[in-house]
């Protein structure tokens, strides 16, 4: 169901409630920044773990590459994995990656980066392969709604944060299979757990995290308040 990123219709909190649900949507973001970027670290620690390993037990069975295969004769050649030590390209570096994990485009861009390759190897690379962004998208949404609940509008912003375009953002949230209302419950019920909080105050408060006033209301109603 696509809804309208916006938040304008809101209704006004006061300024102590303005606080609170900042500071506590302040931390939200905040662990979800830094679970992202421990994901990243760990991504590329695992690579460059994985790739010594593969390079020490290749030079032990004397495994030399296979040097009758070039990219113009085989286009797959570009995507196999050296096995003489050689460094990856661009394009097998990021094969890698999205074999893995739903990333997005300007996401495994700014990884490849980070390890070294330019922007234009990162680029060029990336092109040379077949991805489903919008697939990439779908699932990189399923995998934040199993881990905490979302509203629409928020996980649009957070695949958005992950460097999908906005139009692969909605379609990924919209696919995602997530019912609304029993995302609202979860997060209301998250709240209680870690607050004590009356009902208007929970209301706002969901409203803010951007469910519509039906999802809220029902959110706080399983909720038990």
């Amino acid at each position: 169901m696509n809804q309208d990123i916006s938040f304008n219709n809101i209704p006004a909190q006061n300024s102590g409630d303005n606080k609170v649900s900042n500071k506590r949507t302040i931390i939200i973001y905040v662990i979800s920044a830094l679970v992202l970027i421990c994901l990243i670290i760990g991504i590329i620690v695992i690579f460059h773990k994985d790739g010594n390993k593969k390079s020490k037990e290749d030079n032990k069975k004397n495994v030399a590459p296979n040097n009758n295969k070039s990219v113009e004769n085989d286009p797959t050649a570009v995507y196999n994995v050296p096995t003489n030590g050689e460094k990856l390209t661009a394009a097998q570096r990021a094969k890698q990656y999205l074999d893995l994990y739903p990333l997005s485009y300007d996401g495994i861009v700014e990884l490849l980066m980070i390890e070294g390759y330019t922007n234009d190897e990162s680029v060029k690379g990336i092109n040379t392969l077949t991805i489903d962004w919008n697939l990439n998208a779908v699932k990189k949404a399923q995998s934040y709604l199993q881990v905490l609940p979302f509203s629409y509008n928020s996980l649009v912003e957070q695949l958005k944060f992950d460097k999908f375009t906005i139009e692969q953002a909605k379609y990924g949230v919209e696919n995602s299979g997530a019912n609304w209302s029993e995302q609202a419950s979860k997060k209301a019920k998250i709240y209680l757990e870690s607050s004590k909080l009356s009902r208007e105050e929970l209301l706002n408060q969901l409203l803010f995290d951007g469910f519509t006033q039906e999802q809220a209301e029902y959110g706080i109603n399983q909720a038990g308040l």
